[in-house]
């Protein structure tokens, strides 16, 4: 994903751009390239301070030339503490076509964002929710292999099991019928 983060900053220009997954209570960042302590170390963001939390509720790419003129983000914390002034999201769709965040470009300046520069973004995003879905995938697989394999190692347990409580029941048959025929002769006698 830091990948992805150098990608964007490298073919945008800008000195900030992450992959932004939007959680219940905060913005997780798989990919970063640029963002300042403690933010980067953490690899997280408070939901207070994401702006990604707009592309995930609607649904749509979210570009704001300057942040401090846009009526919604105005006085978003993000700016101050950030130094985010221009932004550019694009959404990252699961399969469900559920948008878990977005991929972001940050300058500290107000920007003009040119339409190569969001095709490119928008682009990168596709790639970037492809993998993010792969790995989902992976995820799931995996999971399901560890499933099949600890029911193959209960199965395997149950036949042991059945195995001896067989040997276990001939074992007590050859005693009742040895008891029996024990039994027997002195009643033949």
């Amino acid at each position: 994903m830091d990948r992805f983060a150098r990608l964007v900053s490298r073919l945008l220009h800008t000195p900030v751009a992450f992959v932004s997954l939007v959680e219940a209570d905060r913005q997780i960042l798989p990919g970063l390239v640029g963002l300042p302590e403690p933010w980067a170390g953490s690899r997280a963001l408070p939901l207070s301070h994401a702006l990604c939390r707009y592309v995930v509720a609607s649904g749509q790419p979210l570009v704001v030339p300057d942040a401090r003129a846009d009526k919604r983000l105005g006085a978003h914390p993000a700016i101050t503490d950030l130094g985010v002034i221009a932004y550019a999201g694009m959404p990252l769709p699961n399969t469900d076509g559920l948008v878990l965040g977005s991929l972001c470009a940050i300058d500290h300046q107000p920007r003009a964002w040119e339409p190569g520069e969001l095709s490119d973004l928008e682009d990168l995003a596709a790639a970037c929710s492809a993998e993010l879905r792969l790995r989902v995938l992976s995820a799931k697989s995996w999971s399901a292999q560890q499933v099949l394999e600890t029911a193959r190692a209960a199965a395997e347990h149950a036949r042991s099991d059945a195995q001896r409580l067989e040997q276990q029941a001939r074992a007590g048959m050859d005693h009742a019928e040895l008891l029996l025929r024990a039994a027997e002769e002195p009643a033949q006698t």
